[in-house]
């Protein structure tokens, strides 16, 4: 129907069964990245249990502040959470949400939209993991050509 898989159209499962069997999808975004984000989970969010979802940025605020608070509110609430952040800001991001998430599946969504090349090496890339696992391996991304990176914490189950 030309809808898109997950959020227009039924097809979460499809989506989450090529992530597994490690399948190239590529979704396009139109104004947001949101939507291909929303697309590219592979989360059914046409069911009772995951019928929505949070969305927030995560600002640079001092530990315990009152912002660092409200994201953590957030991070603990059961539905995913989509989250747009610098990328210096991705471990100190994935820290706060350890604390809060513990083993829920963190997805991480590297430059959408850019392709995959010699500049953007992860373009189009959606790797899913757990926090823990993600700061362990941090370090071996090749942080100087990536431009954009978002995340979603999995729902709680």
């Amino acid at each position: 129907s030309g809808g898109t898989p997950a959020f227009v159209d039924p097809g979460a499962w499809i989506v989450a069964a090529l992530r597994e069997r490690n399948v190239g999808i590529v979704a396009r975004p139109g104004a947001s990245c949101l939507g291909a984000m929303l697309a590219l989970s592979g989360i059914e969010w046409r069911t009772k249990r995951a019928n929505g979802f949070r969305f927030a940025f995560f600002l640079d605020a001092p530990p315990g502040s009152r912002v660092e608070g409200a994201f953590r509110a957030l991070a603990r609430r059961p539905e995913p959470l989509f989250v747009f952040l610098r990328l210096t800001r991705v471990e100190r991001c994935l820290r706060v949400l350890h604390d809060v998430v513990g083993s829920r599946p963190v997805t991480m969504f590297f430059d959408l939209s850019k392709g995959r090349s010699a500049a953007f090496p992860l373009g189009d890339e959606v790797r899913t993991m757990t926090c823990a696992r993600w700061l362990t391996i941090l370090p071996t991304l090749p942080w100087k050509r990536i431009s954009d990176v978002a995340l979603m914490v999995g729902p709680a189950r």
